[in-house]
């Protein structure tokens, strides 16, 4: 018992780690805690989670990865814009966590932060809806005309597929514009919000439609936690030593354009279809 008691103490430090002590340290101290009881609600978890991060190590965190990602786009040419979160956000709910629904955060310095490749997939949905509205016009034709252009074989616009090679790639080559993720210029505990859904008809649900949805039937309250007013930096660039200069700005210029509006209309991250996710670009 005396490891068990070892860990008591250092618990009773702050956590200089989000994801560490999301996903792995704070389960356990609230265990010890609570004599064991892990059916702790999840409230409880979240609002002590957020009340037990060290502020100053959680700045320090934001200021690495910033730094980290900067590094990364050494030798790029790069442009970068700043948007702020309009209501709430949040990325990575699919991740097993201990209140059920995850957040994405960077592995190393504890940060939530926005993968690259889910800004590239912003930026590819609205291109797409700019310069193919074909596309969406004919729900039956779209996933063949996607295929075509993921094979470089789309052949009603030779200078579409080109310019959506170049900026996206396809099975043949891959893309000139480099996406990088997207992190906070900065974060506290207040932004730091937990959120709740309360789902209704569970039994129905469970049962795929053979339990009737009854009025009396019991909500079952999902406590998880999100963002709020939090501003991300969002970077694209190009190798200028694979692409001519002149032609990586221009198509860069088309690819800002599409993620400045594709931020502001569609969002990123889950539950866009409640608010979530929609930012307002600096």
């Amino acid at each position: 018992m005396k490891v068990i008691k070892g860990l008591e103490v250092a618990f009773e430090e702050e956590y200089s780690n989000l994801s560490l002590a999301f996903y792995k340290l704070h389960g356990i101290r609230e265990g010890f805690l609570s004599g064991g009881n892990a059916q702790l609600k999840k409230e409880k978890f979240l609002d002590s989670l957020i009340k037990n991060l060290d502020a100053e190590a959680i700045e320090k965190g934001v200021y690495f990865l910033e730094n980290s990602i900067k590094s990364a786009t050494s030798g790029y040419v790069s442009q970068n814009i700043k948007a702020t979160i309009g209501y709430r956000f949040i990325t990575g709910m699919g991740y097993p966590s201990p209140v059920e629904n995850g957040m994405l955060f960077h592995h190393v310095y504890g940060v939530p932060y926005i993968h690259g490749e889910s800004v590239k997939g912003l930026v590819r949905y609205v291109y797409l809806l700019e310069n193919f509205p074909d596309m969406f016009e004919e729900p039956e034709n779209f996933r063949y005309k996607i295929k075509d252009l993921e094979e470089g074989e789309y052949k009603e616009d030779e200078d579409l597929q080109n310019e959506y090679s170049l900026i996206f790639g396809n099975k043949k080559c891959e893309g000139s514009i480099i996406f990088f993720d997207a992190y906070p210029t900065k974060l506290t505990k207040d932004n730091l919000v937990i959120d709740i859904m309360n789902p209704h008809y569970g039994e129905y649900y469970k049962s795929q439609g053979k339990n009737p949805a009854l009025d009396w039937d019991k909500p079952n309250p999902i406590f998880f936690l999100t963002l709020e007013g939090v501003e991300f930096c969002f970077t694209v660039g190009f190798d200028p030593m694979r692409l001519d200069e002149e032609k990586g700005k221009e198509k860069l210029g088309k690819v800002v354009s599409c993620l400045r509006g594709g931020l502001e209309m569609f969002g990123l991250g889950g539950k866009r279809r409640k608010g979530y996710g929609w930012f307002e670009v600096v």
